[in-house]
């Protein structure tokens, strides 16, 4: 296994239980590369993080409900990598 994909392991389990940014604290310089990588669980972690951040007084109940129904999704995906 290369170093790189080591760093993809290590951060792939941090995003289990953390935020990408939280995640990748320590390795500034890597979170452009390890944000484009073909992860799941990382591509997971950063559109959570991201739908966590919007502003939902400014959404529709249908986009509520869309909101809701992909964090739900995003979250069983990260529980499943955490096992």
């Amino acid at each position: 296994m290369t170093s790189f994909m080591k760093i993809v392991a290590a951060v792939e389990s941090d995003c289990a239980s953390m935020s990408f940014e939280q995640a990748t604290k320590d390795m500034l310089h890597l979170r452009a590369k390890l944000s484009n990588h073909a992860s799941d669980i990382i591509q997971a972690r950063i559109e959570f993080d991201c739908l966590c951040h919007m502003n939902l007084t400014t959404l529709t109940p249908l986009q509520l409900v869309r909101v809701s129904t992909l964090k739900a999704l995003l979250i069983q995906r990260l529980i499943a990598s955490d096992m």
